[in-house]
């Protein structure tokens, strides 16, 4: 499954400081300049994401214990998500595969804030479990795994009028990663651009290419993406793919 060229991909956007699958606005509410003295704590994040064939809902906290977010620091970062897939295989009864996904991390990270920007590198524990109905002996993925898992993060700082977002993150648990890359363009308390993202396991992988947009208001965000997903494996199919994500930081 390509999974030379991937892992280079991956590792290139893990070590030039590449997405939450869906990162955090730790500065919601800042306008540019000076970073404040002061800030919050805690960003509480969440979304839904669906495509042909699947569905996947999380949620989730970053938490600066020492210090406020608007300082270099240590995070705790913990996430929970799961959902639902459907793939064809004609070698089990019926010939079609359910499956139900359930993961959770807790990872150890630190953030640098740059000029201007942050940088995030996070280190912890993955455990996913996935259940297929019928029982499908050829997909690797089936039962419970705990894993190493790294993430990293590059966003702009809020209000910068040229916005960018570069993340990435690994499991061992069966080779899981995720990687996106967002441009755009801030217009007042709106942000559109294009994205790209990849992602897979070692049962499939996708590529997806679309558009999204981002409303910001104090220390609340949200964010919506439509495109199209090429998917080969067992997790889904090709088609227009939506997501709709929100942060909350205090």
């Amino acid at each position: 499954m390509r999974k030379s060229l991937i892992g280079l991909m991956v590792a290139g956007v893990l070590l030039g400081a590449a997405q939450s699958a869906y990162a955090a606005d730790y500065n919601a509410g800042y306008d540019g300049g000076i970073m404040p003295s002061t800030g919050p704590k805690i960003v509480l994040f969440g979304g839904v994401d669906a495509r042909e064939r699947s569905f996947y809902g999380y949620g989730g906290f970053v938490w600066a214990p020492m210090a406020d977010l608007s300082q270099d620091t240590w995070l705790v970062r913990g996430m929970i998500g799961g959902g639902s897939y459907e793939y064809d295989n004609p070698g089990v009864v019926g010939g079609e595969v359910d499956g139900d996904h359930i993961e959770g991390d807790i990872m150890l990270g630190y953030q640098w804030h740059l000029q201007p920007g942050r940088f995030s590198l996070y280190a912890g524990l993955n455990v996913q479990d996935h259940d297929h109905s019928p029982n499908d002996p050829s997909n690797s993925t089936a039962g419970s795994e705990a894993g190493f898992k790294v993430q990293a993060e590059l966003e702009s700082t809020y209000g910068a009028p040229f916005y960018y977002n570069l993340s990435g993150n690994y499991s061992t648990a069966n080779d899981t990663y995720w990687t996106q890359a967002r441009l755009g363009w801030n217009m007042q308390q709106f942000t559109v651009g294009p994205e790209v993202s990849l992602a897979g396991n070692d049962e499939y992988d996708s590529q997806r290419v679309g558009v999204f947009a981002r409303y910001s208001m104090d220390a609340f965000s949200v964010t919506g993406a439509v495109g199209y997903a090429d998917v080969s494996g067992t997790q889904g199919g090709d088609g227009v793919y939506g997501s709709l994500g929100f942060s909350y930081a205090y």
